[in-house]
This record gives structure tokens, sequence and C-alpha cells, in this order.
């Protein structure tokens, strides 16, 4: 008998450390400190203020996006050096403002990306636009909640907003993120580089236009959401660099310059090198980073520049240039461009 009771026992310890398993949750799905780690009832916790300043919705931060950077600034949305090295780029960019003698200029920061509110952060509205390009979203409400469901959007790994948001008619794009924690360290290397990345499936440029409607109508936009066809296939796999056309498709993938590949979330893989097929469609993000980046219109490369590395802004010798801009602008990779190097608009395109 005593065999018997020990055996239930430990049976019914099992049966609960897999029911508890079995419910176990992200965080802003509903886990661990869900509402705690956001919200704060009385402004104290442990007998000590949490904060100065809390914002609306009893939010530790005083402001929703200063919210959501309490944990994510530290993931490298926004650091204080532009190392976050994610997909999306680091909202650092918003805050830096260059300019020089000579051609062009200056490059303001308002023009570096989305202009989120985290006044905690020193994120404020844009102060050239009212409303998102092409469309009308207000610049005075953007903020992380905007685009993303802090509290779970159905199943969306990034917690992107589909057509329950009210403001939205798209469905969440289909896309795979290798993590989180995307900020530059020496001893991690470079968190996103060609063999890992975000993994793009389909939707992204019609999600985007959820905001910027017009991006998407009339000739006298870039084609996008469209399949790239052969020739810019075989372009894009030809091409390593400007003066080296000897690239294939095992390796072509290149981080600066994504594509959609049209597969489901179950078979994109982020850490792929394989260049696209004349199905793979251009999308917005080809181009521009969703949050933010060292460049005008949030580019992933400097678009108003001839060579990269000789006209690229931020570069030594700029006004407000941070010790280390230089460098993060291009994640760490502008050492791997020849002094030749043009617009990686040639990738696809090769009109060097």
């Amino acid at each position: 008998m005593k065999f018997i009771r020990f055996g239930l026992v430990i049976m019914a310890a099992v049966l609960i450390t897999f029911g508890l398993g079995g419910m176990a949750v992200a965080f802003h799905d509903g886990g661990v400190a869900d509402c705690a780690g956001c919200h704060t009832m009385h402004n104290s916790q442990d007998g000590t203020e949490v904060t100065t300043s809390p914002g609306g919705h009893l939010t530790k931060g005083g402001d929703p996006s200063s919210t959501c950077l309490t944990c994510h600034a530290g993931y490298g949305q926004r650091t204080d050096d532009g190392s976050g090295y994610g997909s999306g780029g680091d909202f650092y960019w918003i805050t830096k403002t260059y300019s020089w003698s000579g051609h062009g200029g200056p490059s303001l920061g308002d023009s570096h990306g989305h202009n989120v509110i985290a006044e905690d952060f020193d994120l404020f509205a844009d102060g050239t636009l009212t409303t998102a390009p092409g469309g009308s979203y207000p610049a005075s409400e953007l903020s992380c909640g905007s685009c993303h469901d802090p509290h779970g959007a159905k199943g969306n790994p990034l917690l992107l907003y589909g057509p329950e948001k009210p403001e939205f008619t798209a469905a969440a794009p289909i896309l795979k993120s290798p993590g989180r924690r995307t900020v530059y360290t020496s001893s991690r290397g470079n968190p996103v580089d060609d063999n890992e990345h975000t993994a793009f499936g389909s939707g992204m440029s019609q999600w985007c236009a959820n905001c910027h409607t017009d991006f998407l109508l009339g000739d006298q936009m870039h084609p996008v959401d469209e399949g790239l066809g052969t020739t810019i296939a075989e372009n894009y796999n030809e091409y390593v660099a400007t003066d080296d056309l000897t690239g294939n498709q095992a390796t072509a993938y290149w981080e600066f310059v994504p594509f959609e590949t049209n597969q489901a979330l179950a078979d994109l893989n982020v850490n792929s090198t394989v260049g696209p097929t004349s199905s793979s469609k251009v999308m917005c993000l080809s181009c521009h980073r969703a949050h933010a980046s060292a460049f005008p219109d949030a580019g992933r490369w400097d678009f108003t520049a001839t060579l990269l590395v000789a006209d690229s802004h931020p570069q030594a010798g700029d006004t407000g240039l941070g010790v280390d801009d230089e460098k993060n602008s291009y994640y760490g990779r502008k050492g791997e461009f020849t002094a030749e190097q043009r617009s990686l608009c040639n990738k696809c395109h090769q009109q060097d």
C-alpha cells in the first residue's frame, strides 16, 4: 500500500507540473508579472515610489512608448549610441541631426524614422510632418502601440496589429524574427547579419499601407508586393558589390536588401542565406527599416549618397556626430565596402 500511495503522489506531482507547464504563456500574453510589469496600481513598490511621473492607464512610464522602452531599450530598440542592430533599427537615430560643409545636408533626426513619442527616453513627436506620409495617421499620436499590441496580438510573433485595430484593414504580415535582443556587444558580435536576420514571408507592404495608403497607388512609386521576375532575381543573386558580380543564389542574401519569400510562417528560416527566385517579392522594408536608421527616410542605406564610403553621412567631421555613429550607421559593416561602392539599389538593378 505504501508503494501505491507513493506512486500516486508522484503521478499527481507529474500531472500538476505538466498542467502548469501547459499554461505557461509569454509576458505579453499574460505570462509572469504580466500586469505589474507595465502598470502600477498605487505608484508604489516595496515601499518606494515607482516613477515620479506615472502615465495614463497607470503605466510605469510617463507615456505608452516610455513604458515599452523601460524593457525594450535594453533589447536595442533605443540605445544611447545606435548599437541596436535589429532588423527594425534603433530609435536612437531620430534623436540625431547631422550637418556638414559642402554638398547636401543637413540630415534631420525627424527624417530618420518613426518618431514615436517616449519622452522619458527623449523621443518626441515629429516636428516636420503632422501625419503619416501618404496617409492620415496623426504624428501626435504615434507610439509603439500604434503598430504593436502590448497585450498580445492574435498570435502574431511580433505583436503586430491586424484588423482587430479599428484603423487597420490589412492583416499582420507573415515574418519571423531571430530574437528580441539586438544590441551590439564585442562578445556577441553583430546580432543581425546575412546569416541571422528577420525572414519575411508575405504581406509586409499591405500592412505598412494601413498608415501609408498612397504608397501602394499609382505609377510614381517604386513597385512593391510584386514578383521580382527572372532578370531582377538574377541580378540580386549575382551582385556581391559594385566591383564584384560573381555571386550565386546559395549565398546571395543581403540583410541590407531583404525580400519576401512567399513562404508560410512555419517554413521561414532566419538563418537562410539563399537569394530570391523570380516569384520572391520586393516590399517596403527592402529599402527601409521599420523603426529608424541613421539615414533620411529610415533608409537601410544612405539614399542621398553616390559613393557609400565617401559620401554617406554620418561621417567624421559632421556636426552632431556621436562617438560610434559612423560605425553603427551600417551596423558595423561599412568596412566591407570598397571606396567605389555605390547605392545598394544596385543589388537589384545593377546600374553602377
